[in-house]
């Protein structure tokens, strides 16, 4: 099991996280292969070379652009539950959730594509109960890719389930040249509605366990934006 970089409560990220914090290493290669291209193309007068630098360039610019962080407001009303990211609901079901709703829970399922925001936030306020991330277990086929547990309990007692699935393609990419899923709120820490939790790799896809007290207000198909989509009220 892959650890956690854990932070206290008061340094928790408030509203902005950089592109560095998001893509690491790919950007600094990107970023380093575009000026070395670049100024051996311009020593050596190489239009190789300049081609090769405005590729790296591009890429370093998608990079900045993908891993983008809008600022959000999230609506004030109590009894929300918040869209966790950008994307589109692939379904939503009912299903008994054991890990930590402990009970009959609807699960909406959200898929994130590698060009949508790929922050993540919190579904609503509260104080984190329940965290565990589980690696891709290829030799066996039980988990096919990582994904990260995250229970929030608000003062209410009502528990809500979010989990970050990875895009089984980023398996492919090495542990050392990107990380993949992100998640900062440890055990006990507390957290607002739309607060930023930690995000994706390049895309995949995002389960919210919400209970059945709940009343859904999205479906199947439907585009919605992170912090500000309601996805269900009490």
């Amino acid at each position: 099991m892959h650890q956690f970089e854990s932070y206290p409560l008061t340094e928790l990220p408030e509203y902005r996280i950089s592109a560095m914090e998001q893509a690491g290493t790919p950007l600094v290669l990107a970023s380093l292969a575009a000026a070395v291209s670049f100024g051996h193309g311009i020593y050596r007068r190489q239009r190789l070379s300049l081609a090769l630098a405005a590729i790296f360039a591009s890429l370093a610019g998608a990079l900045l652009w993908i891993y983008r962080n809008p600022d959000r407001q999230p609506p004030q009303e109590q009894g929300l539950v918040l869209a966790p990211c950008d994307g589109r609901v692939i379904s939503v079901t009912n299903m008994a959730e054991r890990r930590y709703v402990n009970n009959a829970v609807y699960c909406v399922q959200i898929a994130v594509g590698a060009t949508d925001v790929q922050v993540n936030r919190a579904p609503m306020g509260g104080t984190i109960g329940f965290r565990r991330y589980e690696a891709a277990r290829l030799a066996t086929g039980s988990t096919q890719t990582d994904s990260n547990w995250l229970g929030v309990e608000d003062p209410g007692q009502t528990r809500v389930m979010l989990r970050q699935i990875a895009s089984p393609g980023w398996q492919a990419v090495p542990w050392q040249l990107a990380r993949r899923i992100i998640c900062w709120p440890d055990l006990g820490d507390t957290v607002r509605p739309g607060q930023v939790i930690g995000h994706l790799p390049l895309g995949g896809q995002v389960e919210l366990y919400l209970p059945a007290t709940f009343r859904v207000k999205v479906r199947a198909g439907q585009a919605i934006r992170a912090a500000e989509t309601v996805i269900a009220q009490l």
